[in-house]
């Protein structure tokens, strides 16, 4: 099928339309929201101002979606009016266990007869996690809202050693490890449907009590070595 890929940016965007790739869909665009609202429970916002560069990494072209609402139906149907415009068979969605999320964008594809490709849905977070790692794709945290989570965390890649912190933190504070609760939010600089990778070259911290964002000012796209 011809799918559009709701797009953040993210770990779990990224790595869905990936394996909806890998199961032999094409991806003709990335839709990507800009929310005006930064506590959208509907969008993620984080280090959303990268999704362009990504897109071209990956050489998929970006349909960004400027949301003017700042509630979650006024969100929806802003969105739902961008994807009619598309000429697509469905869409990806890269929610694994949001409710919330999983029924909004159902909801529009449903309303505009379209199929819906989530290949992570009700499965562990775990299983995304591995997949992400044993493809490939180097990922960083750039917001933490949790506790055990501190301000070192941002900007450090989500690794094999990190995950297995991230477990241990799970065992003592209850974490979705996934990040799916807002706990962390991610980027993906690189993978195995990158044509180039995403190199940050200035980036600052915000950090507000328990929580904070890792602010990127600049980034570009480099050559990837050859193997």
């Amino acid at each position: 099928m011809r799918l559009a890929a709701l797009f953040s940016g993210g770990k779990d965007s990224t790595v869905s339309l990936y394996r909806a790739m890998q199961d032999g869909h094409e991806i003709t665009h990335l839709v990507t929201a800009v929310a005006a609202n930064p506590d959208s429970y509907l969008f993620h916002t984080s280090a959303i101002n990268m999704a362009e560069l990504a897109a071209e990494a990956m050489g998929i072209p970006l349909v960004k979606v400027i949301i003017e609402s700042t509630f979650d139906t006024g969100e929806a149907e802003e969105l739902k009016e961008a994807l009619s415009k598309l000429d697509i068979d469905g869409i990806t969605l890269g929610g694994v266990s949001s409710n919330y999320q999983g029924n909004i964008f159902t909801g529009i594809a449903s309303k505009l007869g379209l199929e819906v490709v989530a290949p992570f849905w009700e499965k562990p977070h775990e299983e995304l996690i591995e997949y992400a790692l044993d493809s490939g794709f180097k990922i960083i945290f750039v917001s933490i809202s949790a506790d055990g989570l501190d301000q070192s965390w941002l900007g450090r890649e989500l690794n094999r050693e990190t995950y297995e912190e991230l477990k241990k933190i799970r065992e003592t504070h209850r974490i979705d490890i996934g990040g799916e609760g807002g706990e962390y939010c991610t980027l993906v600089l690189d993978g195995p449907i990158f044509k180039k990778s995403i190199k940050i070259e200035d980036s600052e911290i915000s950090w507000k009590g328990m929580a904070g964002k890792l602010i990127i000012n600049k980034a570009i796209l480099s050559e990837k070595a050859t193997q």
